[in-house]
């Protein structure tokens, strides 16, 4: 698995463009430029793609050339990625670890309800010590007796005072479950905005919940974690109303634990995550992306049918650049190779050497 919208912020931060020193031509925004003394790689050093050729290449569907190569910039980045993935698509070892496990089992009783009491409510999820697995929630359940119109549904991370995601919940039936797709909840180990080692608490404060929750319950023994296959650990957690401050995580010394999930179920994976790799392997993909960013500059720029004349002459002269882009995209592509030194050893293709695929959400 890659996360595609952090690996191309990776990537994002060392591919630049050089201003022209042209003053008829327009001035780039700044963070399209080179700054804070990253290595870059400049797209219109390849050949051919000066900042004449840009701007003739762009359409009228953009504002302006920094637009122009915004938009550019982060396709073509996908672009380059996926086409990794692709080529290397049949040796793949990246894989699903757990998937889609529920976390509450037993059956539940209509007319059980949780009293509530002004508490903070939820699951914890404690993911395994490892670089390479991620724990995603890919579906929350509720059973609640009323109807919730935006029930702030909290993501907190343990080293995080606020919380790193929220979910405004609204459903539509009472008393039965009633799932929700999640797109942003995940768990890793090592959460690039805060801590190393922590847990991942997802809940909510009874004080905005209509009516009550129904009772349900984790699939384990009261008080001790349910373990699944030592990639993760799951947990009821209660934090009583004396310790909330706001929409604040409490301190976790006032922490309690439970079997009950008041009224939330969740549908968890684990699954091998390179995307760390990657960013930690940017100068390899730099040029790969260079190519593929400069390749889509001048098919734009040889497809325009708004051209001046002077941009016209240089229409022909597009296509062996072109022809070259695109075989030193293939060539790039085909050599790269990525140490796996820090990945687990569960999530390591059968060749050490190198990563072969993953497969991107």
């Amino acid at each position: 698995m890659i996360d595609i919208c952090q690996a191309t912020e990776c990537l994002t931060d060392i591919i630049a463009y050089r201003q022209s020193a042209n003053g008829c031509l327009s001035d780039l925004d700044s963070d399209l430029l080179a700054s804070g003394g990253n290595t870059c790689i400049y797209v219109n050093d390849e050949p051919g793609v000066n900042q004449d050729v840009i701007e003739a290449a762009m359409s009228e569907d953009y504002e302006n050339v920094s637009a122009y190569l915004r938009a550019v910039r982060q396709s073509e980045i996908q672009n380059a990625l996926q086409a990794y993935i692709n080529q290397h698509k049949e040796l793949t070892r990246a894989r699903t670890l757990l998937d889609n496990i529920d976390v509450v089992k037993n059956i539940t009783y209509f007319t059980d309800k949780v009293q509530t009491n002004g508490r903070f409510v939820g699951i914890m999820i404690t993911p395994k010590k490892s670089q390479s697995i991620t724990a995603i929630i890919k579906n929350l359940g509720v059973q609640f007796d009323s109807i919730q119109s935006g029930l702030p549904i909290y993501f907190f991370e343990t080293s995080q005072e606020d919380a790193i995601s929220t979910y405004p919940l609204t459903n539509t039936k009472t008393n039965s479950l009633q799932w929700f797709a999640m797109t942003d909840f995940e768990a890793k180990y090592k959460y690039d905005g805060g801590g190393t080692g922590q847990s991942y608490i997802v809940g909510y404060f009874e004080n905005d919940l209509a009516g009550q929750a129904i009772n349900t319950k984790l699939y384990g023994s009261c008080c001790s974690p349910v373990v699944y296959s030592d990639f993760l650990s799951i947990s009821g957690v209660v934090f009583q109303s004396a310790a909330l401050s706001g929409t604040d995580l409490p301190d976790m010394k006032q922490i309690g634990y439970t079997d009950e999930t008041f009224g939330l179920a969740l549908k968890i994976s684990a699954v091998c995550d390179i995307t760390d790799t990657i960013c930690d392997n940017t100068t390899l993909f730099a040029q790969l992306c260079k190519k593929k960013i400069a390749t889509r500059i001048m098919w734009d720029f040889y497809n325009n049918m708004n051209l001046n004349r002077k941009a016209e002459l240089s229409r022909d002269r597009a296509l062996p650049n072109i022809t070259r882009l695109e075989a030193e995209f293939a060539a790039e592509l085909k050599g790269i190779k990525l140490d796996l030194t820090d990945l687990d050893s569960v999530c390591m293709p059968c060749n050490k050497n190198f990563v072969t695929s993953a497969t991107m959400r």
